[in-house]
């Protein structure tokens, strides 16, 4: 999402803050299709929700309209 690996980023966090904070107004605003794997896990006898991002993308608006679509005409009854 951001672009850049750990080692920028914490340079730019102990030096730049401006360069920092441009960082993260660059991403404001922008669709992104996450992938995630969530298990239940027992911690002193109290369930959590762990969840792990396995994967970012931008959304490809194409693909999303083609499906979009597809469900569209299914759910109406018009034939694909």
């Amino acid at each position: 999402m951001l672009g850049r690996n750990v080692a920028e980023i914490g340079r730019l966090f102990e030096y730049d803050k401006t360069g920092y904070t441009q960082m993260f107004e660059e991403v404001k605003f922008k669709t992104f299709v996450f992938k995630f794997r969530t298990k239940m896990e027992t911690y002193n006898d109290e369930a959590r929700l762990k969840t792990t991002v396995i994967n970012v993308q931008p959304v490809d608006y194409k693909d999303a309209n083609k499906r979009l679509i597809a469900s569209i005409k299914t759910l109406s009854g018009v034939e694909v």
